[in-house]
Parts: structure tokens; C-alpha cells; sequence
């Protein structure tokens, strides 16, 4: 079986505005989500995680990259809003290792399961954590 390489689709503010139509796509838009408590309150709300998770990437790591985890969700989609603002009032760090979270739990998927409005930041970010990307803009 080929590995899936790309697990990250940049896509275009036009596109990134438009409603989903699939209930399971979560939005997190980056400026209301500056700090790790924030962020793992709109994901655990939004991917039903379990009770015992903590807003720490640690747990967010372990749960998101747990396959019976994985398996009890018919799908995952997560699209990225404003990837700037995300993260902003903590370490940069913190903010790269919660991308390869992603990644990873998109590699374990085998689909393109995060979506993120293409920015220079963005590029740069996945850039240097070696992370693969497709961009993806609406044709006109």
C-alpha cells in the first residue's frame, strides 16, 4: 500500500469561507483560539473528545492518534480559518507541534483530513517541519 504523503490541503480564503456540508468538518477559526485551553475546548466539543483529555498537546496527541479513537468516527475533517491568530499567545513551538499532531493523525486516516487557508505563514511552518501539502484553489 502506498503511504499518503500529502496530509495537508491549502485551499483559498473563497473556499475556506464556504459553509461545510458535512456535519463531522469541524472550523476552528485561529483568532478565537489564541491559547492551548481554547483550542482543546473547540476540539473536544467538536471531535466529542473523551472526558479524560487535558489542554496540553500531549493528550490531544495521544487521543487524536489513537486508532480506536479513529475508528469511531466515520470521518474527520478540520479546516483551519485565520492560521496566523492561531496559537498566537503561546510558544511558536507549541504551535508547529499541534501541525504535526495533525499530520500524523491524517497519515493514519490515509486521507486529506485538514484543510487550512493558504497563507505565507502556513507555507513556511510546514515548510520547516517537512510536512507535505497540496494547494487547492477554486477554478473559475
Amino acid at each position: 500500500m502506498d503511504s499518503f504523503k500529502n496530509s495537508f490541503l491549502l485551499i483559498s480564503g473563497e473556499e475556506a469561507s464556504q459553509k461545510p456540508k458535512d456535519p463531522n468538518h469541524l472550523i476552528l477559526e485561529g483568532y478565537r483560539l489564541p491559547d492551548m485551553i481554547s483550542l482543546h475546548k473547540a476540539l473536544k466539543t467538536g471531535l466529542q473528545l473523551p472526558s479524560y483529555s487535558s489542554p496540553n498537546l500531549d493528550s490531544l496527541d495521544e487521543i487524536l492518534n489513537d486508532p480506536d479513537w479513529l475508528e469511531s468516527h466515520d470521518s474527520i475533517r478540520i479546516s483551519i480559518l485565520n492560521y496566523p491568530q492561531l496559537l498566537h499567545l503561546e510558544a511558536q513551538d507549541k504551535k508547529r507541534f499541534f501541525l504535526t499532531i495533525l499530520d500524523t493523525m491524517a497519515q493514519n486516516l490515509g486521507y486529506y483530513a485538514i484543510s487550512v487557508e493558504n497563507c505565507l505563514e502556513i507555507e513556511k511552518d510546514l515548510g520547516k517541519m517537512n510536512i507535505q501539502y497540496h494547494t487547492h484553489s477554486i477554478e473559475k
